[in-house]
């Protein structure tokens, strides 16, 4: 649960006061340990697939742009209205934990969109 809370805080409204949470599959394969709000943009060797931000109890994850084609499967997008979600940010206690994610992942998700509709059917590509 807490994952979802810190992907609702961190969802940005739109015009509507409405956010968006893409829940997809990921493989992960083999993943390697980097710090959360890491900029790097690449495995540091051909042994690993992924990253995650802590290898016992893992909060962020990143798949390389080269991989995320094959590795990411999106199923859902989660559409929801909360005023109050960045005031709640403070008293749930996740407001000292909360990192914000690289910018490099922020940028990539355009880009995963524009890959999506090649293998999606437009059925579902129109709810994305």
């Amino acid at each position: 649960m807490k994952s979802f809370l810190c992907s609702a805080m961190l969802a940005n409204a739109d015009e509507n006061g409405g956010a968006h949470i893409m829940l997809c599959r990921v493989l992960l394969g083999r993943p390697e340990a980097i710090p959360a709000g890491s900029s790097k943009l690449h495995p540091s060797s051909d042994n690993y697939d992924s990253a995650i931000d802590n290898m016992q109890n893992p909060q962020w994850y990143v798949v390389w742009g080269k991989d995320m084609n094959m590795r990411i499967l999106p199923e859902y997008v989660v559409s929801f209205k909360c005023p109050n979600l960045h005031q709640m940010q403070g008293s749930s206690g996740a407001n000292s934990t909360l990192k914000k994610p690289s910018p490099v992942a922020h940028d990539m998700f355009p880009t995963l969109l524009a890959e999506i509709q090649w293998f999606m059917p437009s059925s579902k590509l129109q709810t994305l």
